[in-house]
């Protein structure tokens, strides 16, 4: 916070109070014997130049996204003759083990064997909110096939009742080599189209 003294006499090099601020004059009450005067003392005046610090609140809201900002409009460095400057936070994502944000849609995988690719599957995933979500799957999934799940992305931020979707990548986990024995392998060519 700038004092009005330094306001008239600043310089670049000026970030604290000199010599040449004003004093305010105070009443003091001065005891002698047993009387007591009031005189005018003068006194460093409270209004100089200091370092004031403020916490300020930030609420993130639903939906926001890397590099959105929040602003707090004059709340910055305070300087002679000019408006105090905004304090701007900048949005950083970390990113997540499970999923992966696009925009208001989350993508992630699960990974699936040959039998559950086959036969279908369910899955249990656990959404960024702590809320378990039962992914089904009756039939056939095709190597990299993508599941749509609605309404369970990250909220729009201009609408948080409105979410983005979830989609969730099936990968088939093959069976290796020496998994299969010779039966197995004479079953799956008597039995498979080409």
């Amino acid at each position: 916070v700038i004092c009005r003294g330094c306001k008239e006499q600043w310089t670049e090099k000026c970030n604290r109070c000199t010599a040449g601020c004003a004093n305010e004059i105070e009443i003091v009450h001065v005891r002698m014997g047993p009387m007591v005067m009031q005189q005018q003392q003068e006194v460093a005046s409270k209004q100089r130049c200091r370092d004031e610090s403020t916490t300020l609140p930030i609420t993130v809201e639903p939906g926001m996204a890397n590099g959105d900002e929040i602003v707090f409009k004059g709340m910055g460095e305070h300087r002679p003759n000019m408006i105090p400057g905004d304090v701007v936070l900048t949005i950083r994502e970390e990113p997540h083990e499970v999923f992966e944000r696009k925009g208001i849609h989350l993508h992630t995988e699960v990974e699936i064997s040959l039998k559950e690719a086959l036969l279908g599957f369910e899955r249990s995933v656990t959404q960024l909110d702590g809320r378990s979500i039962v992914i089904a799957v009756q039939g056939v999934t095709p190597p990299f096939g993508v599941l749509k799940v609605v309404d369970e992305g990250m909220p729009n931020r201009g609408d948080p009742t409105q979410r983005g979707t979830m989609y969730v990548k099936c990968r088939i986990k093959m069976p290796k080599e020496d998994q299969l024995s010779e039966i197995q392998r004479k079953w799956l060519q008597d039995n498979f189209p080409n």
